[in-house]
């Protein structure tokens, strides 16, 4: 938080709360983000995201994308499947037993779930390239209909449970206090 930061009208006398040592460099404007990094050969990438709540996919062309110079590849789901690249990598789970784990793809491939999701990743020579080159995609969809009330997205969620439930009941019986 910015609170406990305190500037004086000359900018130099600059208070930071403990543990904070980033601000100083970022309010005089001398932070340094990946944005800024230039190197030679350097390429840029940008999604086409889906504009749909809930949507099938029916159709991609991805071809005036590839047509701009500049332009060095163009990926959908077909082509992370075809490199055996399916989802998100998950992280292990602390317990011995673990819930069912939904899949995450990492570009959508025949459903988009939500606005925003990834359907394509366009790579080229420049991040403004890369953008445009992203807008030049053609997507057909058939929208679904989206679920926006959290009770009907509840049905759609699955329960789980770990442990011995007959020593949980036990002890819950032969507690002397219990609260819920």
């Amino acid at each position: 938080s910015l609170a406990g930061i305190m500037l004086t009208q000359r900018d130099k006398d600059v208070r930071l709360p403990p543990g904070r040592t980033e601000d100083k460099r970022l309010l005089r404007g001398c932070g340094r983000f990946v944005a800024d990094i230039e190197l030679p050969q350097q390429l840029a990438a940008c999604l086409h995201r889906s504009p749909h709540a809930h949507a099938r996919i029916c159709r991609i062309d991805v071809t005036p994308a590839l047509k701009l110079p500049g332009i060095k590849a163009v990926y959908t789901a077909v082509d992370l499947d075809a490199a055996g690249i399916t989802d998100m990598p998950r992280t292990k789970m602390w317990m011995d037993t673990s819930p069912p784990i939904p899949s995450r793809p990492i570009l959508a491939r025949d459903t988009v779930r939500f606005v925003g999701e990834g359907i394509a990743l366009v790579v080229g020579v420049s991040p403004e390239l890369a953008r445009e080159a992203a807008e030049l995609i053609d997507v057909e969809f058939e929208p679904l209909s989206p679920l926006t009330n959290m009770r009907e997205a509840s049905e759609f969620c699955f329960d789980w449970e770990a442990g011995d439930r007959k020593a949980v009941d036990h002890a819950f019986s032969n507690a002397f206090h219990t609260t819920s």
